[in-house]
């Protein structure tokens, strides 16, 4: 992926002529997602991180089974509000650090196709 990035920097000075302003942007925005993308990656291997990621995921299927299996009277509506919180809250987590491999081949696509604007 650092390949990757290396061509959208070559290809973002390709475009700093003030006539391509959204090419620009969208580059910028590129590069930004595969910068993530290549930081997460590092990131997800530490085994630290590994923990705290199975640890979330433990939690939801806790919080899955109570919300199928307790009823009204165990788990009045504020108790089931804050389970779906809490749910939503660990899986922006878990998404944080996710890579969406197939925004990524998409990019490189995209980046494949306006190789001769890197290459002159």
């Amino acid at each position: 992926m650092q390949d990757l990035l290396n061509k959208l920097d070559k290809l973002y000075s390709k475009f700093l002529n003030p006539e391509f302003p959204q090419d620009k942007e969208l580059i910028q925005e590129w590069r930004k997602i595969v910068s993530k993308a290549i930081l997460v990656e590092q990131l997800i291997t530490h085994d630290g991180i590994k923990m705290f990621l199975e640890e979330l995921k433990e939690d939801i299927k806790i919080i899955n089974e109570g919300l199928l299996t307790l009823d009204s009277n165990s788990l009045n509506d504020i108790k089931r509000d804050r389970l779906l919180d809490k749910k939503k809250i660990y899986q922006g987590i878990i998404g944080f650090f996710t890579v969406n491999y197939e925004e990524i081949k998409g990019i490189e696509q995209k980046v494949i196709e306006n190789e001769d604007f890197i290459k002159e």
